[in-house]
């Protein structure tokens, strides 16, 4: 599949070519608007991964198989493009990437979003192959990389019922004395979505 004399999407399943189709003529306006704010402003591959990971997006949205999309994001853009696919999906391009596009210097957007997308300081994203222990190795890289980079705050995602199960357990366990630079809060526990989302506030020192 090509567009714009570019390759999209690679895909020998009949399905995956007409399901993209179909998206394409009739991609809401909320997904159109995004890929024209950002046209201009992201380097063209992590363009090109924002552009599939809507798509991708918008089929998770609608109930289908959305597997052979996070592979194909995976494989052409490896670790970047899967976090671009993440923080898509979290909605961080629509809502606070544009909105601190909006507020800061060109040079000031860049350095944040290289450290959000780059350094994948922003949000630690659990997946069906973690386990309690992985999380908590994850999320001590989180929080180390959020120290060194001075960011404020991260945030933990989990949707799907294995991995809201190992989340509540990792924050559950999770020791927090005095003297620990964080603190954890629950922004949402979406029982119909299966999906949770944690909030890592970082003091200041």
């Amino acid at each position: 599949m090509h567009e714009d004399g570019e390759l999209l999407w690679k895909s020998t399943k009949k399905q995956v070519l007409e399901n993209y189709t179909e998206y394409a003529k009739a991609a809401n306006s909320g997904d159109k608007n995004i890929l024209q704010f950002f046209s201009d402003v992201l380097p063209k591959g992590d363009y090109a991964a924002l552009k599939m990971a809507l798509y991708l997006r918008d089929q998770s949205a609608k109930g289908r198989d959305i597997s052979v999309y996070r592979k194909d994001i995976r494989d052409r853009f490896g670790e970047r493009g899967t976090n671009i696919s993440n923080l898509c999906s979290a909605k961080y391009f629509d809502g606070e990437f544009q909105t601190l596009y909006n507020e800061v210097t060109k040079e000031e957007f860049k350095e944040y979003y290289e450290i959000a997308v780059g350094k994948k300081a922003r949000a630690l994203f659990v997946n069906v192959h973690m386990d309690e222990d992985q999380i908590q190795e994850e999320f001590e890289t989180m929080l180390a990389k959020a120290i060194k980079y001075h960011m404020n705050e991260f945030r933990i995602h989990g949707k799907g019922k294995t991995n809201v199960i190992n989340i509540k357990k990792f924050i559950t366990n999770l020791h927090i004395s005095a003297e620990d630079s964080f603190t954890i809060k629950k922004v949402y526990d979406d029982e119909r979505l299966t999906a949770v989302e944690y909030i890592v506030e970082i003091a200041e020192k």
